[in-house]
């Protein structure tokens, strides 16, 4: 899942405002059976703003009540992008 956040979904942004990009995924079955190839969010992108949360990071920053995972549970279906 990816959507958008921010500003941008909020209706506040303005001409100089970047487009946040926050979303999950589920990591490949390698990556959850062992520990050398661990995944926990991709966020090299260029030029984006753009974090992707693997799952279990996910549910982590959840219970920790993170304000960026939270932002995701309420995220309108017109800024969900994949």
């Amino acid at each position: 899942m990816e959507c958008i956040t921010g500003s941008h979904a909020y209706g506040m942004s303005t001409p100089t405002s970047d487009i946040d990009i926050r979303g999950l995924f589920i990591a490949e079955k390698i990556n959850i059976l062992t520990p050398f190839y661990q995944v926990n969010q991709c966020q090299d992108f260029p030029g984006e703003d753009k974090v992707i949360y693997e799952i279990s990071k996910f549910m982590n920053l959840l219970v920790q009540m993170n304000p960026n995972i939270l932002e995701l549970l309420w995220v309108d279906e017109d800024n969900i992008t994949f």
